[in-house]
């Protein structure tokens, strides 16, 4: 998708306003997981470009999306990648166990899922 690699490229300030163009398609286009992947990975992107804190925000959103996608491995996997983006940032040992902790769950729940299905 066009948007997605445009905020790939671009500065923060103008790769938000596509990040938020990308979230109002897959708001309109609920239903279709190509745009919300699009959408998911964007935000992987720019999180990645981001510092701790506002990464952090960021990291957040894409989680309240992928629970709504809660079906779709792809956008866990982007919220998966996320976590891992971010503990690399965290210097203090206390919030890095956390994020390392919403890791975890993550992997669990999926886990979970799939032994279910055999």
């Amino acid at each position: 998708m066009g948007l997605f690699n445009l905020s790939y490229k671009q500065e923060e300030v103008e790769a938000r306003k596509t990040i938020d163009e990308l979230k109002v398609f897959s708001e309109q286009w609920s239903e279709n997981p190509e745009i919300a992947f699009n959408y998911a990975k964007s935000l992987v992107n720019y999180s990645a470009k981001q510092e701790e804190v506002e990464a952090r925000k960021t990291i957040d959103e894409l989680k309240v999306f992928s629970d709504q996608w809660s079906e779709n491995s792809d956008i866990a996997l982007c919220y998966a990648i996320s976590l891992v983006n971010l503990s690399t940032k965290q210097e203090q040992a206390d919030t890095r166990e956390a994020t390392v902790g919403e890791l975890k769950a993550l992997s669990d729940y999926w886990i979970k899922k799939i032994l279910r299905l055999l």
